[in-house]
This record gives structure tokens, sequence and C-alpha cells, in this order.
């Protein structure tokens, strides 16, 4: 029983021994160059730009730090949403009686669980990063759908002159078809 305490004790003093040591040492190689340690980047400007959140240019690394913290509590409601969502429509879609809505729900489940996450991670990451970066100019794809690693882009309606000139022609055009219609 005695032994068992003095190992015990002499491994716990050995291991906080050791963590000292690289500590002081982490500590003298830092100081050594020039490195402050400490929290004092919490109140110097950070030198960095954010690509979105709450505020996109913070004055101090505090402040950066906060803003990092709420896009993180955003992305993971969002993930728990949308993950929620996924989930009950491809468990929906495991019960249904559609033989082919049944068999695609059980191969998406069947996939993906017996991929590690990792593996799934490492595979989205490499598909993505293949995508153009943000800003060059790679043209469209069918002459209307643009698409880089910062997301997908599609038209929108843009009014311009002359639209509602046409939406009345098109509008009278529908009636006038639907009149025609009914008339045979």
């Amino acid at each position: 029983m005695v032994v068992k305490w003095t190992t015990q004790v002499t491994l716990l003093t050995l291991v906080l021994a050791a963590l000292w040591f690289l500590a002081s040492q982490a500590g003298d190689n830092l100081s050594a160059r020039d490195i402050d340690i400490g929290f004092d980047f919490l109140e110097r400007p950070p030198d960095i730009q954010l690509s979105e959140g709450i505020d996109t240019h913070p004055a101090t690394g505090g402040r950066a730090l906060w803003v990092g913290m709420v896009n993180t509590l955003r992305m993971a409601g969002a993930g728990i949403i949308f993950a929620t969502l996924l989930g009950v429509v491809v468990g929906l879609s495991r019960l249904s009686n559609n033989w082919l809505i049944q068999r695609l729900g059980t191969i998406w489940v069947e996939t993906l669980r017996n991929v590690p996450l990792l593996v799934q991670i490492i595979f989205y990451s490499s598909v993505l990063s293949t995508l153009p970066r943000v800003g060059l100019d790679t043209g469209p794809i069918n002459g209307w759908l643009h698409i880089s690693n910062k997301g997908l882009s599609i038209p929108r309606i843009f009014i311009a002159d002359g639209f509602y000139q046409w939406a009345v022609v098109v509008l009278l055009g529908a009636i006038g078809a639907r009149y025609v219609h009914k008339r045979r």
C-alpha cells in the first residue's frame, strides 16, 4: 500500500516538474524573441479584417474575439437547424412507401454513417478548394450562373426602363390567350 502511494506521489511530482520546466522554457524562448505573453492583445488593434460578422473592422483584439464568438454561435445555430431539418427529411424518406425515396434515404444514412466525420470534412474541404477564388473572373456557367469558393451567384430581376410596358403587353397577351382558349 505504501509503495503504491509512493509511486503515485513520485509520478505526480515528476509530471509537475516536467510541466514547470516546459512552461519556463516556453516563457524564456518567447521573451528572447520579444513576444509578449498575456492578454495585452485584447486592447491592441488586431490589424485584421473579418470577412463577415457584427463588426468587420474591429478596433481591438477583444472586439475581434467577440466577433469570432458571435460568428461561431451563429454558425452553430444554423448548423443545428439545418442538420435537424435534413435529419427529419432523410428519416421520413426512409419510412416512405415509395421504393426509390426509401432506398435513397437508406443509401444516404448508411453511407454517411459509415464514413468518419474527419474524412467527410477533408473531402468537402478538398472539393471546395478546387473552386475558383472570389474575385477571379471565371465567367458564367451556361451564361447565367457564377460559382466560386464564396458561394453560388445567380441573377436577379433588375427592373429597368421599359419593364412595365413589357409587363402590360405580356399581361394583355395572357388575358387574350385565355379568352381565345375559352372561346374554342
